[in-house]
C-alpha cells in the first residue's frame, strides 16, 4: 500500500485524477478508458432533426391519402407516423440531454436518456399497434367499407417506404458511427 510510503499523498492524489479522467472518458462513450473518442454529438442531432422532418412530410402525406380513400391501411400506416414523428421529437430532445457534460449527479455523463428515449419509443410502438388493431376489428365489425385504390395512394404509400428506408439507413450509419442506441 501506497499510504504507508513517502510517496503516499501523491499516490493518492494521482490516483483520484485518474478516476476523474475514467469518467471523463466513460461520458465520453467510450470501453476503453483512456483511449475514449469524444461522441459527434453534431452528427447525431443532425440525424434526429432529420428524421423529425421527413416523419412530418410522410404524416402529411399518408393523412391526406387516408382522407381521400378511406383506407384502414392506410389510416393504420398514418398512425405508425405519428409515431415516428413522435419518437423522432423524443430523439431530438434525448440527443440534446445525452450531450450535456457530466457533472456532479451524473459523473458518467447524461448518455443513459438514449436507452430511457428507446424504451419510450417501444411502448409508443404497442399503444399505436392496439389502436390499429382495435380499428381494424371495428370496421370488420361494424361496417361495409367500399375502398378506392388509386394511383396516388400507391405513390404515397411507395414514397414513404422510399423515405423511410432512406431514414433507417441514415439513421443506422450515424447510430454505428456514434454508438447510439436511440438512433438505431
Amino acid at each position: 500500500s501506497w499510504s504507508r510510503t513517502p510517496f503516499g499523498p501523491l499516490a493518492q492524489r494521482l490516483e483520484s485524477r485518474s478516476r476523474s479522467a475514467e469518467r471523463r472518458n466513460w461520458a465520453d462513450g467510450s470501453l476503453l478508458g483512456c483511449l475514449a473518442m469524444p461522441i459527434d454529438h453534431a452528427a447525431r442531432r443532425r440525424a434526429a432533426w432529420i428524421s423529425l422532418v421527413a416523419g412530418v412530410v410522410i404524416f402529411f402525406g399518408k393523412i391526406a391519402t387516408w382522407q381521400l380513400t378511406g383506407s384502414v391501411a392506410v389510416l393504420s400506416d398514418g398512425l405508425e407516423s405519428t409515431v415516428n414523428i413522435a419518437a423522432a421529437a423524443l430523439l431530438v430532445l434525448s440527443m440534446h440531454l445525452a450531450a450535456r457534460p457530466a457533472d456532479r449527479d451524473h459523473p458518467y455523463g447524461h448518455g443513459k436518456i438514449e436507452s430511457v428515449s428507446a424504451l419510450i419509443e417501444t411502448g409508443l410502438l404497442f399503444v399505436t399497434s392496439a389502436w390499429i388493431i382495435y380499428e381494424a376489428v371495428k370496421r370488420l365489425i361494424e361496417h361495409d367499407v367500399e375502398i378506392e385504390a388509386t394511383w396516388y395512394a400507391f405513390a404515397v404509400i411507395i414514397g414513404a417506404i422510399l423515405v423511410d428506408i432512406s431514414r433507417s439507413r441514415a439513421l443506422t450509419k450515424v447510430a454505428v458511427r456514434t454508438k447510439s442506441q436511440a438512433l438505431e
